[in-house]
């Protein structure tokens, strides 16, 4: 703040925050009053008295403001002529008579600040980008002409400034390089007014565009103007108003002189920038590729800290962000650094990414920033920040719907989101977004991936991504948790919807390879509401896209990352809803499904029992579910060898699906198939063929005769063929079986493996040995890679392998 002949002044957005926040205290309101009061929005005066941004000048928000706040007259004259003087950027203020102006303070230094080059590790991955402004602007500066001002935008921390710094670095030698503060109004103002007292203007005079620019097209010689941090161009670089591109602000083409402009922003949008102008280009910073994101950390951190893969894992936790990868891998190296007896987490790049993994960003992070030696800003507050002013920006700029998609997106993950899952007419369906349209749609992401939130690729489908960092940042943002529910439930419903596109038969069920195409597009996204929601209770309501994820990974086989996925809804789940809500216990059962599938079979029936007594008493003993747990209890006897037992709940099982599902219905066949498996194991080889061809063949007609259900069936006559001693027809059957199973459901399926298993016993019973053999060592290699060493199948394999003649 400064004192004078004019009354108070308020030089920076701060100062003006601070004043507006003093007047807000004595008035005695909380913003929601004020708000009320004014007819502000909470969001738009949260910013102004955070200093995030200004009132504009033409409005009249500040009058409304000081109205309700009970204002005097003093107050009011120093807080308008102090907006004007912010907005515009000048050093007079409005309503000034003589040409004296507030004393600006201490004389700003206009060098680039290369010593930051230094300290920090070699720039990586942006080889390409620094060729072309070197060549760009080195044409420019020769007086050959070409574009003069090109603007660098991106997420903050993506090393805008790092980038502008190289180039200060390169041109710094016999020409003249400024380096000029673009994160205000005021702030350019000023450094603009140095550059015209460089140039032979008064510092007593009002320095304007005009001015300033009258003396940089006459500057003798070469020079480079760098104006780093602009965050909202429109009202920094056009002070008075109009668009960028008119050219009459702070930022215009180089006509006549040998110079250029780099510019470095947050917001690359079209609607700040006014479109494209010859003058001018726009040029993207995006994040690091996992490879250059792990030299990174490797070169701060050190090789000690872990390897390659580790490294490239957690810089792509870190969504490639330049500066948490420095950061981080200071932290990491001075982690390592510490005795071995300081208990200290992040010494390796794998204990840094399980950090983050359990959701610990802002202590990680906190560490980071006492461990960075210039004490800057942690990546999460910068990420945060960063997107908080795009936000803020969009808001300013009339455009919540924008903001509101941003956050349906966080409720993602970092993984490619097709294009194709945001349907505008369940948009419109949402609170969120009313009268949403495909055009509306189009121009939010392309408004999010100009202020770098979100990035677009276009190959082999248009995919949308979002920074990991900003997913952080944006749940826990106050404005999403406002509408959590809306947003949570929206995302949950799109994905819902995604799945159930297909056209095929069985359009959605996971079960069905028709449908896994689809899946494949957004399994890694089905946890996302589920994240999103932890500990609120909307969480029951977006449990479904998890489970059905989980069944489609277990279905195609995938089985390590159905555990994982599981695990991971379980986890959430029942901290938020207990151990006995039916959601819960749906991935519970899902979860012991995988354990049996893996031939973990103790854990499977400790987890089947447990769910069976709760379903029993929650959902009743005769519900769907509860008989679905019971009939994987009986699969999981059956295989541990306890035939009887097996037999017995088989029965019961397909009794009560009788009665309460019907004869026809797809549960009810299950229960014969593996009733019939049963019998068939225990001699009764004639029941078992009749059970198994009355499922086949309504299997068939309900299914499909590809379908994975009805491959199954087929597997287990094939398999009674070969007990009946009918080896050379159970060998041409299998076969079949064989290359249709590896058609339907890949080479490296549990199901493809069983059937190639039995081709080789049913090779072997036919007196071809090594065949059988030949197979069977392949069927192991697989098995041993795919399923482990010490899966029940892997054994299987192995033993069948060892009763070859002489090993």
């Amino acid at each position: 703040m400064l004192e004078g002949t004019t009354g108070r002044f308020f030089l920076t957005k701060n100062d003006f925050a601070a004043e507006l926040a003093r007047l807000k205290r004595r008035a005695g309101l909380s913003v929601r009053e004020l708000s009320d009061a004014t007819s502000i929005p909470s969001a738009t005066l949260g910013g102004y008295l955070a200093g995030r941004h200004l009132p504009p000048l033409r409005s009249p928000n500040l009058d409304a403001f000081l109205d309700v706040c009970g204002a005097s007259r003093e107050e009011r004259d120093a807080l308008t002529a102090s907006l004007n003087f912010l907005r515009r950027g000048s050093l007079q203020p409005v309503g000034g008579t003589g040409t004296a102006e507030p004393d600006p303070g201490p004389v700003l230094s206009l060098r680039p600040p290369l010593g930051r080059l230094a300290v920090g590790p070699r720039i990586r991955g942006r080889e390409a980008l620094l060729a072309s402004l070197g060549r760009r602007l080195g044409q420019r500066l020769a007086g050959g002409g070409g574009v003069p001002v090109h603007v660098l935008y991106g997420l903050g921390g993506s090393g805008k400034t790092t980038v502008a710094l190289r180039v200060a670095a390169a041109f710094d030698r016999g020409r003249r390089v400024w380096w000029v503060n673009g994160t205000d109004p005021a702030a350019l103002g000023r450094g603009m007014a140095e550059i015209a007292y460089e140039l032979g203007g008064s510092r007593r005079l009002r320095t304007g565009p005009d001015q300033v620019w009258r003396l940089l097209e006459a500057a003798r010689g070469p020079w480079l103007l760098i104006i780093d941090g602009v965050e909202d161009p429109q009202a920094v670089l056009c002070p008075d108003g109009g668009a960028i591109t008119d050219g009459v602000g702070w930022l215009r083409p180089v006509t006549r002189a040998a110079g250029a402009v780099l510019v470095t922003t947050s917001d690359g949008s079209a609607a700040s920038w006014a479109g494209p102008a010859p003058w001018l280009r726009m040029r993207r910073v995006g994040p690091l590729g996992r490879g250059d994101g792990a030299l990174v950390l490797t070169e701060l951190g050190g090789r000690a800290a872990g390897s390659r893969a580790a490294a490239e894992a957690l810089s792509e936790r870190l969504g490639g962000l330049p500066l948490a990868l420095r950061l981080i891998g200071r932290l990491i190296a001075q982690a390592r650094a510490l005795p071995e007896a300081f208990s200290v987490p992040c010494r390796t790049f794998d204990a840094c990414g399980a950090e983050f993994d359990v959701g610990r960003h802002e202590d990680v992070f906190a560490e980071a920033r006492a461990a960075a030696p210039d004490g800057r800003r942690t990546p999460g507050k910068i990420a945060r920040w960063a997107w908080e002013r795009s936000v803020d920006l969009l808001s300013a700029h009339g455009d919540p719907e924008t903001c509101a998609l941003l956050f349906t997106l966080t409720c993602f993950t970092s993984a490619p989101i097709p294009h194709a899952v945001l349907r505008s007419d369940l948009l419109s369906a949402s609170p969120l977004f009313p009268a949403m349209t495909e055009h509306r749609v189009w121009r939010a992401l392309t408004t999010l991936a100009d202020f770098g939130l979100i990035e677009r690729f276009e190959e082999p489908h248009l995919l949308i991504t979002l920074h990991p960092l900003v997913i952080d940042a944006c749940r826990r943002d106050s404005r999403f948790l406002d509408r959590l529910d809306d947003h949570v439930l929206l995302a949950a419903g799109l994905l819902a919807a995604a799945a159930a596109a297909q056209g095929a038969p069985g359009s959605g069920d996971p079960r069905d390879p028709a449908s896994w195409p689809t899946w494949a597009l957004i399994v890694d996204h089905c946890l996302g509401p589920v994240e999103a929601a932890a500990g609120h209770p909307v969480l029951a309501k977006v449990l479904h896209p998890a489970r059905r994820a989980v069944e489609y990974l277990r279905a195609s086989g995938d089985l390590a990352r159905a555990e994982v996925t599981a695990r991971t809804a379980v986890c959430l789940a029942l901290t938020a809803l207990g151990d006995d809500h039916p959601g819960v216990l749906g991935l519970a059962h899902e979860h012991h499904r995988i354990q049996y599938g893996l031939g973990r079979l103790a854990e499977a029936a400790e987890g089947f029992d447990a769910v069976i007594e709760m379903r029993g008493r929650v959902l009743g003993p005769r519900h769907p579910d509860t008989l679905m747990s019971r009939h994987y209890r009986a699969r999981v006897a059956r295989d541990m060898g306890d035939g009887e037992r097996a037999e017995e709940v088989f029965a019961q099982v397909l009794a009560l699906r009788e009665q309460v599902l019907g004869e026809g219905h797809r549960d009810t066949l299950t229960s014969r198939n593996n009733l019939a498996t049963v019998l068939a194991e225990r001699g009764r080889l004639d029941e078992a063929e009749e059970m198994l061809r009355d499922v086949l063949h309504r299997r068939e007609r309900a299914l499909g005769a590809e379908h994975p259900a009805t491959l199954v069936t087929l597997q287990h006559l094939a398999r009674l063929r070969l007990d009946r001693g009918e080896e050379a027809a159970a060998v041409a059957e299998i076969d079949r079986l064989a290359v249709l199973t590896r058609r339907v459901l890949g080479a490296e399926h549990p199901r493809t493996l069983a059937a190639r298993h039995l081709h080789a016993v049913a090779l072997r019973a036919a007196g071809r040995p090594q065949e059988a053999d030949d197979l069977l060592r392949d069927v192991l290699d697989v098995r041993s890679r795919v399923l482990g060493d010490d899966h029940p199948a892997t054994g299987a394999t192995r033993k069948e392998l060892r009763r070859t003649p002489g090993r």
